[in-house]
């Protein structure tokens, strides 16, 4: 990870906690107003219908990389799938299991841990994703190496990648790389998966990268 960035991210978790910034999910039914809600449930909508394909494998282990609050894995844990969350921030993990009992949602699996190297048991997960991870790495190719370790035969690795952009106000203060999808796709073809794809989203830089294993 770039120098800096999870201590960072300690420290936005840590600001925003206990304020309405720190769970952005709501119940399906429930309107959502604010841009970054709105955002996190299409990108909970896209990967439950990619995850369609694995129906009938029954409910999923879904591993989450750098989850944060978990406001998309709380969509997967309403949908009936098992959910772990692993991150390097003690208070982002705090905050997501805060923000299940909240709701009175099975409390997911949490794992203070860094997205390089879990130590959790190979082919562990039938998807493994991130949501804003993958930029924050200048090397991520051992994050797509770890992902791809920890999904059983199969499974889908799927990161949406939130690039660098003049048009994207610097709120936070994070660095973010702005690879674009030909690399992610070299780095994951030298990983042995060449059928990968990646596209760009109708957001400001915004890419997904999507692998079955």
């Amino acid at each position: 990870m770039i120098a800096g960035e999870w201590q960072q991210w300690d420290a936005n978790w840590q600001r925003w906690r206990g304020s309405d910034y720190q769970c952005l999910f709501r119940p399906r039914g429930e309107a959502l107003q604010d841009r970054s809600a709105l955002q996190l449930r299409a990108y909970a909508d896209w990967l439950l219908g990619d995850l369609e394909q694995l129906e009938a494998r029954g409910p999923l282990d879904i591993l989450e990389l750098g989850a944060g609050r978990g406001t998309v894995s709380q969509y997967l844990a309403e949908a009936g799938h098992r959910t772990t969350l692993a991150d390097r921030s003690q208070v982002g993990l705090d905050m997501a299991v805060e923000n299940y009992e909240r709701f009175q949602m099975q409390p997911p699996d949490v794992v203070h841990t860094d997205a390089q190297g879990t130590e959790l048991p190979d082919a562990s997960f039938d998807c493994v994703f991130s949501i804003g991870l993958l930029e924050h790495f200048d090397q991520p190719q051992s994050v797509l190496a770890e992902s791809l370790r920890l999904l059983r035969s199969g499974g889908e690795a799927w990161h949406v990648i939130v690039n660098a952009c003049p048009l994207r106000p610097e709120t936070e203060h994070m660095t973010r790389t702005a690879y674009t999808p030909t690399q992610y796709l070299a780095w994951l073809a030298e990983l042995g998966h060449a059928s990968a794809s990646c596209i760009e989203l109708p957001y400001e830089s915004v890419l997904l990268l999507r692998c079955t294993k």
